[in-house]
């Protein structure tokens, strides 16, 4: 609270080591460690309750909530489940494999419930709530490597992600009609951030990255 001292927050947690999701809400905490997860606290962080989500062997999650209230969570084989009881219950909800390639590497919802999914192939799918159809933009082009997307970022009246791994990696943007942007920058992008002005920092390997 005074920005000097820390409280450690671990009452619930068997194995806290090596965290792969958090999630933060004003009503509800959420974390995973690899091999140990996920958690919800619903206290501000003073106790921790494991969700019984199924699949011992998965590592990584993507937590997300819908404007509906339904908790959303894909694991990272790219099964996505909800709940309707603030993680307590759980069901799984079956997709075609076009919108969910290999592996998840991001997985968000925007303000009016659609959901955006980030996967293998450089895929990413935004689908309907409710009928989980939708659309898919496909940037694979074969040079023997994983290709990606990821760093899913909604700003004012458009959408932007990172395609990551193919000919083309970089930031694209829905308005430039699902294209990459032409920022002036050549190296590789590992994360990026929308300021609010509008301007981005860059995150490489080694460096960040900013235009003044």
């Amino acid at each position: 609270k005074d920005l000097n001292n820390r409280t450690p927050l671990n009452n619930g947690f068997i194995q806290p080591q090596t965290p792969t999701a958090f999630f933060i809400e004003d009503t509800a905490l959420f974390v995973s460690y690899y091999f140990d997860g996920p958690y919800i606290s619903t206290d501000n962080g003073n106790f921790w309750r494991k969700m019984l989500v199924g699949g011992n062997s998965q590592r990584f999650y993507y937590i997300n909530r819908h404007p509906d209230g339904r908790l959303m969570l894909f694991d990272d084989w790219n099964t996505l489940k909800q709940s309707s009881d603030n993680g307590k219950t759980w069901n799984e909800i079956f997709l075609d494999y076009k919108y969910a390639n290999y592996s998840i590497y991001d997985f968000k919802i925007d303000k009016s419930g659609q959901l955006y999914i980030g996967s293998g192939d450089a895929t990413l799918a935004i689908l309907d709530p409710h009928s989980f159809q939708g659309t898919v933009h496909t940037y694979y082009q074969w040079n023997a490597s994983l290709q990606t997307v990821n760093n899913i970022t909604f700003a004012t009246n458009d959408t932007y992600y990172l395609v990551n791994y193919n000919p083309s990696p970089g930031i694209y943007s829905e308005k430039n009609n699902w294209n990459i942007l032409d920022i002036g920058f050549t190296d590789k992008i590992s994360y990026f951030f929308r300021k609010t002005n509008g301007a981005f920092l860059l995150f490489s390997d080694n460096h960040i990255f900013y235009r003044n």
